[in-house]
């Protein structure tokens, strides 16, 4: 009962939503932290009725999950997994994942979503090639279903921070 409390807590620190429809949500799975590599694993639910999806931000400075705040970490990569077994998201929606305005998929992000296979799209600015972005204000993820929308559709995102020295 108490570690469900702190669930329950701490996914309402981190992951503060917006565009929040009914039956739709992000929801924190879970926070490891492995020689040096974290891992955020976050599951969402399209809304029932229209298929939309809510914006997931990344607070930089919770200190109530698991790990602590993301403070001393850069993004490195986000691994992108459909729930092939249930209702999967429209073939070819996009994700983008932006931190200070940026888009720090570089538009990678493009089509990934998909309800076919696993994807994985590393942090990229400018078309400057693989690059960990350093963690200094929120991140937001968004996920925009392909034209024809599947409403109720699951999936989720691992999103991989590496530690870096300060």
């Amino acid at each position: 009962m108490k570690k469900s409390i702190l669930s329950i807590v701490l996914i309402l620190l981190l992951f503060p939503m917006s565009a929040f429809s009914a039956g739709s949500s992000f929801t924190v799975t879970d926070d490891t932290f492995l020689n040096g590599v974290r891992t955020v694993t976050v599951a969402f639910v399209a809304d029932d009725a229209d298929g939309t999806i809510p914006s997931l931000t990344i607070n930089k400075n919770t200190a109530g999950i698991v790990h602590g705040a993301f403070d001393g970490f850069a993004f490195w990569k986000v691994d992108i997994d459909c729930n092939h077994a249930g209702t999967e998201p429209t073939e070819d929606s996009d994700l983008v994942i932006t931190h200070n305005g940026v888009d720090i998929l570089d538009a990678a992000g493009t089509n990934m979503i998909d309800n076919t296979s696993e994807r994985s799209v590393f942090a990229s600015v400018n078309s400057g090639g693989f690059i960990p972005i350093p963690i200094i204000s929120d991140m937001v993820a968004t996920i925009t279903q392909a034209a024809v929308v599947t409403n109720s559709a699951t999936g989720t995102l691992k999103l991989i921070f590496v530690k870096f020295k300060s």
